[in-house]
Protein backbone atom coordinates (compact mmCIF):
# COMPACT_ATOMS: atom_id res chain seq x y z
CA UNK A 1 0.00 0.00 0.00
CA UNK A 2 1.26 3.45 -0.87
CA UNK A 3 1.90 5.81 1.98
CA UNK A 4 1.52 9.50 2.58
CA UNK A 5 4.94 10.65 3.66
CA UNK A 6 4.66 13.60 5.99
CA UNK A 7 8.24 14.73 6.43
CA UNK A 8 7.07 17.91 8.15
CA UNK A 9 5.65 15.97 11.09
CA UNK A 10 8.84 14.17 12.08
CA UNK A 11 10.08 16.79 14.50
CA UNK A 12 6.71 18.09 15.65
CA UNK A 13 6.79 18.68 19.40
CA UNK A 14 3.28 18.51 20.86
CA UNK A 15 4.26 20.47 23.98
CA UNK A 16 5.59 23.45 22.06
CA UNK A 17 2.88 26.01 21.21
CA UNK A 18 5.14 27.84 18.78
CA UNK A 19 5.82 24.57 16.95
CA UNK A 20 2.05 24.07 16.66
CA UNK A 21 1.58 27.48 15.12
CA UNK A 22 4.51 27.04 12.76
CA UNK A 23 3.22 23.60 11.72
CA UNK A 24 -0.23 25.00 10.95
CA UNK A 25 1.25 27.81 8.88
CA UNK A 26 3.19 25.25 6.83
CA UNK A 27 0.59 22.48 6.59
CA UNK A 28 -2.52 24.55 5.92
CA UNK A 29 -1.46 26.00 2.54
CA UNK A 30 -0.07 22.57 1.60
CA UNK A 31 -3.36 20.78 2.37
CA UNK A 32 -5.50 23.53 0.84
CA UNK A 33 -3.44 23.40 -2.34
CA UNK A 34 -3.86 19.61 -2.54
CA UNK A 35 -7.63 19.91 -2.06
CA UNK A 36 -7.83 22.48 -4.83
CA UNK A 37 -5.69 20.35 -7.15
CA UNK A 38 -7.92 17.36 -6.40
CA UNK A 39 -11.04 19.21 -7.51
CA UNK A 40 -12.24 20.47 -4.13
CA UNK A 41 -12.20 24.29 -4.16
CA UNK A 42 -12.89 25.92 -0.80
CA UNK A 43 -15.52 28.49 0.05
CA UNK A 44 -14.18 31.23 2.31
CA UNK A 45 -17.34 33.32 2.08
CA UNK A 46 -20.68 33.17 3.85
CA UNK A 47 -20.90 29.38 3.59
CA UNK A 48 -17.45 28.74 5.05
CA UNK A 49 -18.96 27.18 8.21
CA UNK A 50 -21.63 25.03 6.53
CA UNK A 51 -21.39 21.29 7.12
CA UNK A 52 -21.11 19.83 3.59
CA UNK A 53 -22.40 16.43 4.72
CA UNK A 54 -25.33 17.62 6.83
CA UNK A 55 -26.87 20.40 4.80
CA UNK A 56 -29.11 20.48 1.76
CA UNK A 57 -28.05 24.03 1.02
CA UNK A 58 -24.82 22.95 -0.68
CA UNK A 59 -25.45 21.83 -4.28
CA UNK A 60 -23.20 19.07 -5.59
CA UNK A 61 -20.17 20.53 -7.30
CA UNK A 62 -20.01 23.76 -5.29
CA UNK A 63 -16.95 24.74 -3.30
CA UNK A 64 -16.50 23.02 0.04
CA UNK A 65 -16.71 25.15 3.19
CA UNK A 66 -13.28 26.08 4.53
CA UNK A 67 -14.31 24.70 7.92
CA UNK A 68 -14.27 21.21 6.40
CA UNK A 69 -10.60 21.58 5.47
CA UNK A 70 -9.80 22.94 8.93
CA UNK A 71 -11.49 19.95 10.57
CA UNK A 72 -9.64 17.62 8.23
CA UNK A 73 -6.26 19.08 9.18
CA UNK A 74 -7.05 19.11 12.90
CA UNK A 75 -8.19 15.48 12.83
CA UNK A 76 -5.01 14.25 11.19
CA UNK A 77 -2.70 16.35 13.35
CA UNK A 78 -4.36 14.87 16.43
CA UNK A 79 -4.19 11.23 15.33
CA UNK A 80 -0.82 11.20 13.58
CA UNK A 81 1.19 10.85 16.81
CA UNK A 82 -0.55 7.55 17.59
CA UNK A 83 -1.09 6.19 14.08
CA UNK A 84 1.86 7.32 11.98
CA UNK A 85 4.76 4.97 11.33
CA UNK A 86 8.32 6.23 11.27
CA UNK A 87 9.73 5.48 7.82
CA UNK A 88 13.05 4.00 8.89
CA UNK A 89 15.77 2.37 6.80
CA UNK A 90 18.94 0.60 7.88
CA UNK A 91 22.36 2.05 7.13
CA UNK A 92 24.85 -0.82 7.11
CA UNK A 93 28.51 -0.27 7.86
CA UNK A 94 30.76 -1.14 4.94
CA UNK A 95 34.42 -0.05 5.24
CA UNK A 96 35.74 2.16 2.48
CA UNK A 97 38.19 0.52 0.11
CA UNK A 98 40.20 1.33 -2.94
CA UNK A 99 38.39 0.74 -6.25
CA UNK A 100 38.73 -2.85 -7.41
CA UNK A 101 39.72 -4.20 -3.99
CA UNK A 102 37.19 -6.96 -3.31
CA UNK A 103 39.24 -8.57 -0.54
CA UNK A 104 38.31 -5.90 2.02
CA UNK A 105 35.67 -6.58 4.71
CA UNK A 106 32.12 -6.47 3.43
CA UNK A 107 28.72 -5.75 5.00
CA UNK A 108 28.60 -6.19 8.78
CA UNK A 109 25.12 -7.44 9.74
CA UNK A 110 25.78 -6.62 13.39
CA UNK A 111 26.74 -3.00 12.73
CA UNK A 112 23.93 -0.92 11.30
CA UNK A 113 22.04 2.14 12.40
CA UNK A 114 18.41 3.06 11.68
CA UNK A 115 17.88 6.26 9.71
CA UNK A 116 14.48 7.93 10.05
CA UNK A 117 13.43 9.60 6.81
CA UNK A 118 9.95 10.74 7.76
CA UNK A 119 6.55 9.65 9.02
CA UNK A 120 3.99 7.66 7.04
CA UNK A 121 0.26 7.09 7.32
CA UNK A 122 -0.79 3.52 6.51
CA UNK A 123 -4.56 3.14 7.04
CA UNK A 124 -4.47 -0.68 7.13
CA UNK A 125 -1.31 -1.02 9.23
CA UNK A 126 -2.75 1.44 11.74
CA UNK A 127 -5.31 -1.25 12.59
CA UNK A 128 -2.56 -3.65 13.70
CA UNK A 129 -2.34 -4.08 17.46
CA UNK A 130 0.81 -4.08 19.56
CA UNK A 131 2.62 -6.91 21.30
CA UNK A 132 5.84 -6.74 23.28
CA UNK A 133 6.65 -10.02 21.50
CA UNK A 134 5.54 -9.25 17.90
CA UNK A 135 5.11 -12.01 15.34
CA UNK A 136 5.57 -9.77 12.29
CA UNK A 137 8.10 -7.17 11.17
CA UNK A 138 7.38 -4.06 9.11
CA UNK A 139 9.91 -3.54 6.34
CA UNK A 140 9.90 -0.19 4.55
CA UNK A 141 10.53 -0.43 0.83
CA UNK A 142 10.86 1.89 -2.11
CA UNK A 143 8.24 4.55 -2.87
CA UNK A 144 6.91 4.45 0.69
CA UNK A 145 5.57 0.90 0.41
CA UNK A 146 5.62 -1.07 3.68
CA UNK A 147 5.74 -4.87 3.72
CA UNK A 148 4.52 -7.09 6.56
CA UNK A 149 6.68 -10.19 7.08
CA UNK A 150 6.24 -13.05 9.55
CA UNK A 151 9.07 -13.39 12.07
CA UNK A 152 8.12 -16.96 12.93
CA UNK A 153 5.56 -19.57 11.81
CA UNK A 154 2.05 -18.20 12.53
CA UNK A 155 -0.84 -20.68 12.81
CA UNK A 156 -3.86 -20.06 10.61
CA UNK A 157 -6.35 -17.78 12.33
CA UNK A 158 -3.85 -16.19 14.74
CA UNK A 159 -3.72 -12.42 15.10
CA UNK A 160 -0.85 -10.49 13.52
CA UNK A 161 0.89 -8.29 16.07
CA UNK A 162 3.31 -5.48 15.36
CA UNK A 163 5.42 -3.55 17.82
CA UNK A 164 5.04 0.07 18.90
CA UNK A 165 8.68 0.49 19.86
CA UNK A 166 8.95 -1.40 23.16
CA UNK A 167 10.07 -5.03 23.23
CA UNK A 168 10.29 -7.31 26.25
CA UNK A 169 13.97 -7.99 25.48
CA UNK A 170 14.90 -4.29 25.61
CA UNK A 171 12.47 -2.80 28.17
CA UNK A 172 11.28 -4.12 31.50
CA UNK A 173 7.57 -4.38 32.28
CA UNK A 174 7.24 -1.02 34.05
CA UNK A 175 9.03 0.82 31.24
CA UNK A 176 6.86 -0.79 28.58
CA UNK A 177 3.62 0.02 30.34
CA UNK A 178 4.63 3.63 31.04
CA UNK A 179 5.72 4.31 27.46
CA UNK A 180 2.64 2.71 25.90
CA UNK A 181 0.30 4.49 28.29
CA UNK A 182 1.88 7.90 27.75
CA UNK A 183 1.80 7.81 23.94
CA UNK A 184 -0.92 5.32 22.99
CA UNK A 185 -3.16 5.48 26.08
CA UNK A 186 -3.60 1.76 26.73
CA UNK A 187 -2.30 -0.87 29.11
CA UNK A 188 -0.67 -3.77 27.28
CA UNK A 189 -2.01 -7.24 28.12
CA UNK A 190 0.11 -9.29 25.72
CA UNK A 191 1.54 -12.58 27.09
CA UNK A 192 4.93 -10.92 27.61
CA UNK A 193 3.33 -8.39 29.97
CA UNK A 194 0.87 -10.73 31.68
CA UNK A 195 3.69 -13.19 32.45
CA UNK A 196 6.26 -10.42 33.04
CA UNK A 197 8.74 -11.57 30.43
CA UNK A 198 12.22 -10.10 30.49
CA UNK A 199 15.64 -10.92 29.12
CA UNK A 200 16.66 -14.12 30.85
CA UNK A 201 19.84 -16.08 31.35
CA UNK A 202 20.35 -19.04 29.03
CA UNK A 203 21.13 -21.29 32.01
CA UNK A 204 17.58 -20.91 33.31
CA UNK A 205 15.78 -21.55 30.05
CA UNK A 206 12.67 -23.69 30.09
CA UNK A 207 12.57 -26.66 27.76
CA UNK A 208 9.65 -28.74 26.55
CA UNK A 209 10.21 -32.38 27.45
CA UNK A 210 10.20 -34.39 24.23
CA UNK A 211 8.52 -37.28 26.06
CA UNK A 212 5.63 -35.76 28.06
CA UNK A 213 5.50 -32.37 26.24
CA UNK A 214 5.51 -30.51 29.57
CA UNK A 215 8.06 -27.84 30.54
CA UNK A 216 11.02 -28.09 32.88
CA UNK A 217 13.78 -25.61 33.76
CA UNK A 218 17.34 -26.32 32.78
CA UNK A 219 19.80 -26.55 35.65
CA UNK A 220 17.18 -27.22 38.32
CA UNK A 221 17.13 -30.64 40.01
CA UNK A 222 14.10 -32.87 39.59
CA UNK A 223 11.69 -32.68 42.54
CA UNK A 224 9.15 -35.35 43.32
CA UNK A 225 5.49 -34.40 43.46
CA UNK A 226 5.78 -31.38 41.17
CA UNK A 227 2.73 -29.67 39.73
CA UNK A 228 1.00 -31.70 37.03
CA UNK A 229 1.65 -28.82 34.63
CA UNK A 230 5.40 -29.46 34.80
CA UNK A 231 7.52 -32.35 33.60
CA UNK A 232 7.91 -35.17 36.14
CA UNK A 233 9.98 -37.41 33.91
CA UNK A 234 13.13 -39.03 35.23
CA UNK A 235 16.57 -37.57 34.70
CA UNK A 236 17.38 -40.20 32.09
CA UNK A 237 14.23 -39.33 30.11
CA UNK A 238 14.96 -35.61 30.34
CA UNK A 239 18.48 -36.24 29.10
CA UNK A 240 17.11 -36.95 25.63
CA UNK A 241 15.60 -33.46 25.57
CA UNK A 242 18.89 -31.99 26.75
CA UNK A 243 20.73 -33.82 23.98
CA UNK A 244 18.31 -32.36 21.44
CA UNK A 245 18.84 -28.91 22.96
CA UNK A 246 22.59 -29.36 22.65
CA UNK A 247 22.27 -30.25 18.98
CA UNK A 248 19.72 -27.62 17.92
CA UNK A 249 20.89 -24.70 20.05
CA UNK A 250 24.49 -25.25 21.05
CA UNK A 251 25.55 -26.57 17.65
CA UNK A 252 23.13 -25.86 14.77
CA UNK A 253 21.93 -22.45 15.96
CA UNK A 254 25.36 -21.36 17.11
CA UNK A 255 26.80 -22.34 13.75
CA UNK A 256 24.13 -20.44 11.80
CA UNK A 257 24.23 -17.26 13.86
CA UNK A 258 28.01 -17.18 13.45
CA UNK A 259 28.42 -18.34 9.86
CA UNK A 260 25.74 -16.15 8.24
CA UNK A 261 27.17 -12.79 9.44
CA UNK A 262 30.67 -14.09 8.69
CA UNK A 263 29.65 -14.87 5.10
CA UNK A 264 28.33 -11.34 4.54
CA UNK A 265 31.59 -9.93 5.87
CA UNK A 266 33.24 -11.43 2.79
CA UNK A 267 30.83 -9.68 0.40
CA UNK A 268 30.63 -6.08 -0.69
CA UNK A 269 27.13 -4.64 -1.04
CA UNK A 270 27.09 -5.02 -4.84
CA UNK A 271 27.95 -8.72 -4.48
CA UNK A 272 24.96 -9.61 -2.28
CA UNK A 273 22.36 -11.50 -4.30
CA UNK A 274 18.68 -11.97 -3.39
CA UNK A 275 18.97 -15.74 -3.78
CA UNK A 276 21.64 -15.86 -1.07
CA UNK A 277 19.60 -13.83 1.41
CA UNK A 278 16.39 -15.78 0.73
CA UNK A 279 18.21 -19.09 1.19
CA UNK A 280 19.33 -18.02 4.65
CA UNK A 281 15.85 -16.72 5.45
CA UNK A 282 14.31 -20.08 4.57
CA UNK A 283 16.81 -21.93 6.75
CA UNK A 284 16.31 -19.65 9.76
CA UNK A 285 12.52 -19.70 9.49
CA UNK A 286 12.54 -23.50 9.48
CA UNK A 287 14.57 -23.44 12.71
CA UNK A 288 11.67 -21.71 14.49
CA UNK A 289 9.13 -24.32 13.42
CA UNK A 290 7.58 -26.63 16.03
CA UNK A 291 9.69 -29.47 14.67
CA UNK A 292 12.79 -27.54 15.72
CA UNK A 293 13.22 -24.72 18.28
CA UNK A 294 9.50 -23.97 18.42
CA UNK A 295 8.83 -27.42 19.84
CA UNK A 296 11.79 -27.41 22.22
CA UNK A 297 12.01 -23.97 23.85
CA UNK A 298 9.31 -22.44 26.00
CA UNK A 299 9.12 -18.70 25.43
CA UNK A 300 10.72 -16.41 26.40
CA UNK A 301 14.02 -17.81 25.17
CA UNK A 302 17.03 -15.84 24.00
CA UNK A 303 18.04 -18.32 21.25
CA UNK A 304 14.57 -17.91 19.73
CA UNK A 305 14.97 -14.12 19.80
CA UNK A 306 18.45 -14.30 18.27
CA UNK A 307 17.02 -16.09 15.24
CA UNK A 308 14.13 -13.63 14.92
CA UNK A 309 16.48 -10.64 15.03
CA UNK A 310 18.69 -12.15 12.34
CA UNK A 311 15.59 -12.86 10.23
CA UNK A 312 14.48 -9.24 10.61
CA UNK A 313 17.93 -7.98 9.59
CA UNK A 314 17.98 -10.17 6.49
CA UNK A 315 14.43 -9.14 5.57
CA UNK A 316 15.48 -5.51 5.70
CA UNK A 317 18.56 -6.25 3.62
CA UNK A 318 16.65 -8.20 0.98
CA UNK A 319 13.39 -6.28 0.69
CA UNK A 320 14.03 -3.00 2.46
CA UNK A 321 15.33 0.35 1.35
CA UNK A 322 18.72 0.36 3.05
CA UNK A 323 22.15 1.82 2.52
CA UNK A 324 25.75 0.72 2.80
CA UNK A 325 28.48 3.33 2.71
CA UNK A 326 26.01 5.77 1.13
CA UNK A 327 25.38 3.24 -1.65
CA UNK A 328 21.81 2.09 -2.01
CA UNK A 329 21.10 -1.60 -1.35
CA UNK A 330 17.99 -2.91 -3.07
CA UNK A 331 17.95 -6.59 -3.96
CA UNK A 332 14.34 -7.27 -4.94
Amino acid sequence: MKSIVVELLVHWESANWFSHMRMELICNPFCFRNLLAGGYPLDWGEKCLVDPFGSDELPLGDALPASWAAAFILHHLQCVSSNAHAFTVDRFIEPKTEPGNDDAPGVDLTQFSPVELGSCLYPVLSLMNHSCDPNVALIFMRDGVCGVFALRPIPKGDVLYGNYGVHYATHDLAERQDLLQSQYHFRCTCPACVENWSRINCDSMRLICQHCKLPFTMGKPLKSGQCSKHCNCSTSVRSRTLLRFDKLVQKDLQEKTNSIPAEFLTLRSHQIKPTLVKRHLTCLTEMLDNSHLGGLLLRPALPFDWVQELIKTLLGLCYGYGYAENAEIHLS
